[in-house]
């Protein structure tokens, strides 16, 4: 467990270093871990907000709030809330931005083995297609995020073919 090289994330990268896609995934999530897991502040913004911008709003309520939920519930490392301005990204910030990055770029088996570092095998489940929708979403709206970790076997080989489907639903085999 844990071997993923998405894990270099918040050690390698900053705020201030991070995409407008890389950003607005961020920050939606940490506006979201802010008014669900803690007391909503009345100053913060909508999580939505940032989404509905880009024309995602459906997006932020059918996928990206019950991936947030499952990510929360089902993280196998504690969940670190930041503050919203925080330039530091945490372990579960790296885990989200390197999985949506890994789907968007079809290296399906990198993002199985993230997801599974990341999340127990019963959040996992219920994330995974919804992390597949989000990150599709995402690349619809032209937010595609950097591909900054990939295993060496996925580089050699290029990308993973795409995934199964299940009764119109994708998942991660």
């Amino acid at each position: 467990m844990l071997e993923s090289n998405v894990l270099r994330y918040h050690r390698d990268y900053s705020l201030r270093d991070l995409t407008t896609a890389e950003s607005l995934v961020l920050i939606s999530y940490r506006l979201w871990l802010l008014h669900h897991v803690q007391a909503p502040d009345p100053g913060l913004p909508d999580w939505r907000t940032g989404l509905a911008a880009v024309g995602l709003s459906r997006a932020a309520d059918e996928l990206f709030d019950p991936l947030a939920e499952a990510t929360v519930t089902g993280s196998r490392l504690s969940v670190e809330i930041q503050p919203l301005r925080c330039r530091r990204i945490s372990h579960q910030e790296g885990f989200l931005l390197g999985c949506h990055a890994q789907l968007q770029h079809h290296l399906l088996e990198d993002a199985g083995r993230t997801l599974s570092d990341w999340l127990s095998p019963t959040a996992g489940r219920v994330a995974s297609p919804l992390l597949w929708r989000f990150a599709m979403a995402l690349s619809t709206a032209q937010l595609i995020l950097p591909l900054r970790y990939a295993s060496r076997s996925a580089a050699r080989r290029g990308a993973v073919k795409s995934p199964l489907w299940h009764g119109g639903v994708s998942r991660l085999h």
